[in-house]
């Protein structure tokens, strides 16, 4: 993990952080670094923004390929694709709580997807749609 990724990662966590009768809720919407190829947002947060623009999401099917694809705010896209049994097995782990980081490289192959389920995360089914 680089050193700007982790500084990125970071500073989404703690910027974001509110305290509320629930608990923490950290507030992540789509966040694309095209240079450093890397995404981050969760369900719930980027379901709720007030664009029609902001999607992510990560998908796999019975033949063994998977991928990750989103949209942020101003329209970027990245995605990435994989055959590598542990990150399928990531994909699959995702729930309406999560919140998804996800790097690939040039040739557009996914090189690490990782997902945060957490308390702190909004469900997708309680983002108000």
């Amino acid at each position: 993990m680089s050193h700007r990724y982790s500084f990125a990662l970071a500073l989404v966590l703690a910027g974001t952080t509110s305290t509320a009768s629930a608990g923490a809720r950290v507030t992540s919407p789509v966040w694309i670094d095209r240079e450093d190829r890397i995404v981050m947002g969760s369900f719930g947060d980027t379901r709720a923004t007030a664009d029609n623009i902001q999607y992510i999401s990560c998908v796999t099917g019975a033949f063994g390929i998977g991928s990750c694809a989103a949209v942020d705010a101003s329209g970027r896209m990245a995605a990435c694709s994989t055959f590598t049994p542990d990150q399928l097995a990531t994909i699959r782990s995702l729930t309406q709580h999560s919140f998804i980081v996800f790097s690939w490289d040039k040739s557009g192959t996914c090189t690490s997807i990782e997902v945060v389920n957490a308390s702190w995360s909004t469900p997708a089914a309680l983002s108000g749609y």
